[in-house]
């Protein structure tokens, strides 16, 4: 996702930096950073709730569930997306509960009511 928002932000940022107007530029950088977001968010959403995994999980044989077993909803989703970055700002502190946990999960995956398991 990173890599083909950083294409399409460099093709857009090369045509409107050829035009000569920095105004233009800014507002491009913003709209592009703005769907950039939204097609993250959109991208976990979609592979959480419908697989249970993003494709980088399926290789690795993990997926996220509910504590019964089922898949995630879209509320779940939203929030553990949200929660994932609250575990990443703090230091990454929220990641590496995981390690110290008993149920190996992490901040994100407590407060969304979420755990990662492997499907093996």
């Amino acid at each position: 996702v990173a890599v083909g928002g950083g294409i399409f932000g460099g093709v857009l940022g090369a045509i409107i930096a050829s035009s000569g107007s920095s105004d233009a530029l800014s507002s491009l950088v913003a709209v592009v950073q703005i769907i950039a977001f939204v097609l993250g968010v959109c991208y976990y959403i979609f592979f959480w709730t419908r697989f249970g995994a993003t494709p980088g999980k399926m290789i690795l044989k993990l997926k996220i569930v509910t504590p019964e077993g089922e898949l995630i909803s879209v509320g779940q989703a939203v929030g553990r997306y949200f929660f994932l970055i609250l575990s990443a700002i703090t230091l990454c502190i929220g990641f590496m509960m995981a390690g110290w946990d008993s149920e190996k999960r992490t901040l994100h995956d407590r407060i969304a009511g979420t755990r990662v398991i492997h499907t093996e």
